[in-house]
């Protein structure tokens, strides 16, 4: 476990709590430095290769949960997996498929865009940051290091504004998804484009929501994740679709030469959601 990952109990609890939110992921970051330091010889090598640091090693850390719904439900992102953390910047699978697909398919990194990123990604905004062409806006409900506070189901922003938005790992958190999608869609310029990701059960026929469940422990067991009230299924872009974009999940990751997904250690399961508003 993380060394600011962890419960509030005991002298790790005390630290979370003392520490500002806004700090404790750049805390796991350092905390993670000095494991691996710690250990270096196990990590030595370069089987693979973080897009974010640029840093080379013969070994990721594993991440991800044990739930039964993982398999059960064949869950796309999220489920215990070897290799997938930076032992170097912290940054996931989800984080580096994103900025490959990002700096492959989009010009965002070179041209002067409107960006609303929401619930933004510690590193992808570090990076998105470098681009001083771009007019990127953060948004979050709760957190404290973000441009603007927002509700997604209200988003205080006039029509058409953005040229592009990503909503990374986002929706699944949304008891009205629908309502959000809406919303993102009235924001985006015509023309633009979007990124929704989201876990996807893999075995599901359609998308699996149950609003009997609302505990969190409840939660946690029946979708994966404390905080997650469904498991999105092969109906998801349709959802997209109904919310007014032209939506299609595309297979990035397996588009690639497997020598270079294997390398910076993508997961070949999860498509990224390209979502595109008619001119």
């Amino acid at each position: 476990m993380d060394t600011f990952a962890g419960g509030t109990s005991g002298i790790k609890g005390a630290l979370k709590r003392a520490i500002p939110a806004a700090h404790h992921f750049r805390l796991r970051i350092l905390a993670t430095r000095a494991r691996t330091l710690a250990r270096f010889p196990a990590y030595r090598g370069d089987r693979f290769e973080c897009p974010f640091c640029g840093r080379r090693f013969g070994a990721f850390l594993p991440d991800g949960l044990t739930l039964p719904v993982f398999r059960d439900k064949d869950i796309s992102v999220g489920g215990y997996t070897e290799h997938v953390r930076c032992p170097w910047c912290y940054s996931s699978d989800r984080d580096r498929l994103l900025l490959l697909y990002l700096r492959d398919r989009t010009r965002i990194f070179s041209e002067a865009l409107s960006v609303l990123h929401v619930a933004p990604e510690f590193h992808l905004t570090r990076a998105l940051r470098r681009n001083a062409r771009l007019r990127y806006v953060t948004g979050d409900f709760s957190a404290p290091s973000v441009s603007v506070r927002l509700n997604i189901l209200a988003l205080p922003f006039r029509p058409a504004i953005f040229d592009a938005i990503i909503a990374n790992h986002v929706l699944e958190h949304v008891v009205d998804d629908r309502t959000a999608m809406t919303e993102l869609f009235r924001v985006l310029r015509p023309g633009g484009w979007a990124i929704f990701q989201v876990p996807v059960g893999l075995a599901l026929d359609r998308t699996f929501e149950d609003p009997s469940v609302t505990l969190p422990v409840e939660r946690e067991r029946v979708f994966g994740q404390f905080d997650h009230v469904r498991i999105y299924g092969p109906d998801y872009v349709d959802r997209l679709r109904e919310a007014g974009f032209q939506a299609e999940a595309v297979p990035y990751a397996r588009q690639l030469d497997p020598a270079v997904a294997a390398r910076f250690r993508l997961n070949l399961r999860e498509d990224v959601f390209l979502c595109k508003k008619p001119a």
